[in-house]
């Protein structure tokens, strides 16, 4: 089993794979092409910027079937409107990108499965060549759906656990089930080694809040008892973007004896450069394009597919004054200014 923390270094070896699951990059000619240009962009920051993101998030559905203290669209304090991604605006999008984009994360906010058409999501990007990667808290993962995820082409799929037992479970994923939830990742590696399958690669992921800090340790031993391929360690960001109480709440939760999980210790000694502007992007449920997933209530509407091309809208004019502003003075932008990778 694999251990991951957050903000995996990135080498020379992360061109020909992953750094997080050392799976080979699905490399093209094209793709090749679009990664120099986008690195070329990065490091000179040039506002308009001469590749295309190889990597994109695209949310499926913001609607969820738990109530986490700390996720703006479980609790409610978020304030976009509910929806799910039609089929054909998904496709839409996948046919644009498919040339240069490696890989898909389809998840942003919301519980991925709560969408009826995400098996054909996750099969219709595969098969554009396209590595699919999926997050989610798996209480709805019964059997048939389990064996269309085996199915489907998802390489990698993240179950949401933060907790080592039941007690602390209970606190940060409300409305989960912590017994199903072991039941459901022992059961899926059950069937996939079954199937004689490699992938999904399945990773238990722990937020690490004061919550939950004490119980790091036992979380690895956790996910070796489960088989699980990875055990990810990631940081957690207080939601107070949109200016709610529910949101700054999420404050409290930031670890205390673990400073270095939190990301807001030492932040004026992090660096002020960043990649999102320059090669990733986020595609929402109702096709509203976002610079980063920080950007959960769409407070910075860089424009929307259904309207023009993705490729209009990552060199628009939203999209080079953003790229100005993370280079020259990041206070410029409501987003950037309170961006805790800051």
């Amino acid at each position: 089993m694999k251990v991951v923390y957050q903000r995996p270094s990135y080498g020379i070896k992360s061109a020909f794979r992953d750094p997080v699951t050392g799976r080979k990059r699905r490399h093209t000619l094209f793709r090749i092409i679009n990664l120099l240009l986008l690195q070329i962009s990065g490091l000179l920051k040039l506002n308009y910027c001469l590749g295309y993101p190889a990597y994109l998030n695209i949310e499926p559905t913001n609607h969820c079937n738990l109530t986490c203290p700390f996720c703006a669209s479980g609790w409610g304090s978020g304030k976009r409107q509910k929806g799910s991604m039609p089929l054909a605006l998904f496709k839409k999008a996948i046919d644009e990108i498919s040339r240069f984009t490696y890989k898909v994360s389809l998840y942003n906010l919301g519980e991925p499965f709560l969408h009826n058409d995400i098996f054909e999501m996750i099969n219709y990007a595969s098969k554009k060549n396209i590595s699919v990667s999926l997050a989610t808290n798996g209480i709805l993962l019964d059997q048939p759906r389990m064996i269309r995820l085996l199915d489907s082409g998802c390489e990698d799929l993240i179950f949401s656990l933060d907790a080592a037992t039941s007690e602390t479970y209970g606190k940060l994923r409300q409305g989960g089930d912590f017994q199903k939830l072991k039941e459901n990742i022992a059961y899926l590696l059950r069937l996939r080694s079954q199937a004689g399958k490699l992938i999904p690669k399945v990773a238990a992921n722990f937020i690490v809040t004061r919550e939950n800090e004490s119980e790091m340790a036992d979380f690895q031993k956790l996910g070796e008892s489960l088989g699980v391929d990875i055990c990810s360690f990631s940081l957690l960001w207080k939601q107070d973007l949109g200016d709610s109480l529910h949101e700054k709440q999420t404050r409290e939760l930031l670890p205390v004896s673990r400073p270095e999980f939190n990301r807001y210790q030492n932040a004026a000694a992090r660096k002020k450069s960043c990649a999102w502007a320059w090669k990733k992007a986020v595609i929402n449920w109702d096709g509203n394009v976002v610079a980063c997933c920080y950007d959960y209530n769409s407070l910075e509407v860089m424009g929307n597919i259904y309207a023009e091309p993705f490729k209009s809208i990552w060199n628009n004019r939203k999209f080079r004054r953003l790229r100005r502003v993370v280079k020259q003075d990041r206070r410029d932008s409501l987003l950037c200014s309170q961006c805790p990778s800051l």
